[in-house]
């Protein structure tokens, strides 16, 4: 019995190796700033035009580059300035990948926390003013 606890944890170990992760875990843009939307109050927004139709560079809000660019459809930037966002902002919103621009200032009920930051590689402007932002802490890995 005991053989074959053993051997049902190591199983387990093996199945959940961090090192042997695939992309299979991570989230698509969509699924991200729908995660934003649903963390944060997205029905009592002040503005959520579009945000649950199948184009995501048509969220009020969300720009996304221009087909005339290599990056075409990817999100650029993420506007939601005095839109009454409550909870906690997901940290997953760092993983969009080519996000530049991150705007939420004014919305004086959400919580921004900076536990996914690292993975900001493109992240230029950073804009939190008058939220529940009460750590910088993890910060320098947008600045590295």
């Amino acid at each position: 019995m005991l053989l074959l606890l053993w051997s049902t944890v190591i199983q387990a170990q093996e199945v959940l190796d961090p090192s042997e992760a695939t992309d299979e875990t991570s989230l698509t843009p969509e699924e991200i700033l729908l995660k934003v939307y649903d963390r944060t109050g997205g029905f009592r927004w002040t503005s959520h035009v579009n945000w649950l139709s199948e184009d995501i560079c048509s969220y009020e809000g969300v720009a996304c580059y221009p087909q005339t660019e290599a990056l075409a459809g990817h999100v650029r930037e993420v506007d939601l300035a005095s839109n009454h966002l409550v909870g906690t902002l997901p940290g997953d919103i760092f993983a969009l990948p080519y996000l530049e621009t991150l705007i939420v200032r004014d919305n004086p009920n959400l919580v921004v926390t900076f536990d996914n930051a690292h993975e900001a590689q493109h992240l230029k402007n950073l804009v939190i003013s008058n939220t529940q932002t009460q750590s910088l802490t993890s910060i320098n890995a947008v600045l590295d």
